[in-house]
């Protein structure tokens, strides 16, 4: 819950003491879990495979943003990702 849950009474807060500690265990366990991914990966592929997998990661994410929020996709989008798309094959 956010902060200004505080001020309502126990009865009317959105999030319960146990959901809170569960979705602190969940959150700090995929944490975890994505860390030693990283480290397996750099491990067995190196630090050049690592840095390619979590710049196209992070661009996923970005990319599937536009899809799930509907997002208004310029032209300049689109030239940023084919921009990326080279630099990142090349």
């Amino acid at each position: 819950g956010a902060y200004d849950e505080l001020d309502k009474p126990v009865a009317e807060r959105t999030w319960t003491v146990m959901g809170k500690i569960t979705v602190m265990i969940l959150f700090s366990s995929m944490g975890f879990f994505g860390s030693s991914c990283s480290a397996a990966i750099t491990k067995n592929f190196g630090a050049l495979t690592m840095s390619i997998t979590s710049t196209a990661r992070k661009a996923t994410t970005l990319f599937l943003s536009f899809f799930i929020f509907n997002n208004v996709c310029t032209f300049e989008h689109i030239l940023g990702v084919l921009i990326f798309i080279v630099a990142l094959l090349a």
